[in-house]
């Protein structure tokens, strides 16, 4: 016998009407709005020469000098400026490290860079000494801080550069002119050689870098903990222009409430971040002494080994080598700045060749910490 229609639509509903309602899918949490420590936070200025008053010797040579001007802020994060940092930091699966911590620092870096021979007055290539190089560019790097005890950071960074523009040269030429007016002295000689840099007439290089570092010794990190020594260590890897891999050591004494992953002794290795004084209810005066160390294990320098362009000379570089830095900084809090004074940068010889050796640079840094509302 057949079932009508609607007597058969019947006996399927029926049971399936009897059957309990699904219970609603249970809302969606809302997302965590990602830590904002203010939308700019700092200011950073970067000057490092031979020139630069120092412990060590004015050869005027090798590093000859750089400069940069950093912003803090995230700013950074909302404009989207750190998206290839961020596409890099998946590919390598770093962003796994950054994605366990809430508190996220950023940074926009514009930098300059240049590199001399010893023998500057003559037109001719030097070829046992190093070559001339410069490189200018800009970097965005994230720092990601273990908000549970402020002792670890993991950092990375991504920088777009030109080597062999004409910027370092001028800039040369015109300091030691200056220098000569002053000194009423036929030295330092306007340099000459500057054709035979590296990549000369500009080639486009990058560079990726990540980092981590933690607290060894000392007083414990913190926003407002007043420390008086800490100790910390960790390791760094590049690849790009500067390709190598290498450890850190850095240590503080003095009177000090910044964080160690808001200062950093290489200014324009690893730049210094916003030193947190726009968030803390009392700023306070710092002052301190501080020096580290970076023994370094190199694969490729582009400003020595040259790039895809060809460049009238070339060298070899050293595999085993160190950095150094020693000096001192102070914070003025009603004026919100950070001087800090590199007395003893160096580095020991970077290349193979007659002319390879040690060489030292000073550097100065200046930080004013904008003025952000304190958190309650």
């Amino acid at each position: 016998m057949r079932i009508p229609l609607a007597v058969g639509l019947l006996l399927v509903a029926v049971p399936a009407l009897a059957q309990p309602a699904p219970s609603p899918a249970p809302p969606r949490p809302a997302a965590v709005p990602e830590f904002d420590d203010g939308t700019f936070t700092a200011f950073s200025f970067f000057a490092e020469n031979d020139v630069i008053f120092q412990l060590g010797h004015n050869e005027d040579r090798n590093y000859t000098g750089g400069f940069g001007f950093q912003f803090s802020g995230s700013f950074i994060r909302k404009a989207r400026l750190d998206a290839p940092l961020r596409g890099l930091d998946r590919l390598t699966r770093v962003s796994t490290k950054h994605d366990e911590w809430d508190r996220r620092f950023y940074t926009l870096l514009v930098f300059g860079t240049g590199f001399t021979p010893d023998l500057i007055n003559t037109p001719d290539p030097v070829r046992d000494d190093r070559p001339y190089g410069s490189l200018l560019g800009v970097s965005v790097r994230r720092l990601a801080v273990n908000d549970a005890s402020f002792d670890e950071a993991w950092s990375s960074e991504f920088a777009l550069a030109m080597l062999g523009l004409h910027q370092s040269r001028n800039l040369q030429t015109w300091l030691h002119r200056r220098l000569r007016a002053k000194s009423g002295e036929d030295t330092p000689y306007d340099p000459l050689g500057w054709h035979n840099q590296i990549s000369d007439g500009g080639e486009p290089t990058a560079l990726y870098r990540v980092g981590y570092e933690r607290r060894l010794l000392g007083d414990p990190s913190g926003p407002d903990n007043r420390k008086h020594f800490q100790l910390t260590g960790g390791a760094a890897a590049s690849a790009g222009y500067y390709t190598n891999a290498n450890l850190v050591a850095n240590a503080r004494a003095g009177w000090f409430t910044s964080d160690f992953w808001e200062f950093t002794p290489g200014a324009m290795n690893a730049a210094t971040q916003n030193l947190g004084t726009g968030r803390r209810r009392t700023p306070e005066w710092e002052l301190f002494l501080f020096t580290g160390v970076r023994p370094r294990l190199n694969v490729y320098n582009a400003l020595l080994q040259g790039q895809f362009k060809d460049s009238v000379h070339t060298v070899g570089i050293k595999r085993g080598q160190v950095e150094w830095d020693l000096g001192a900084a102070v914070f003025v809090p009603f004026l919100r700045l950070q001087v800090t004074w590199n007395a003893l940068a160096g580095r020991s010889p970077e290349f193979t060749g007659g002319q390879a050796r040690t060489h030292t640079w000073g550097s100065l840094v200046g930080t004013y910490a904008w003025p952000v509302k304190p958190r309650p």
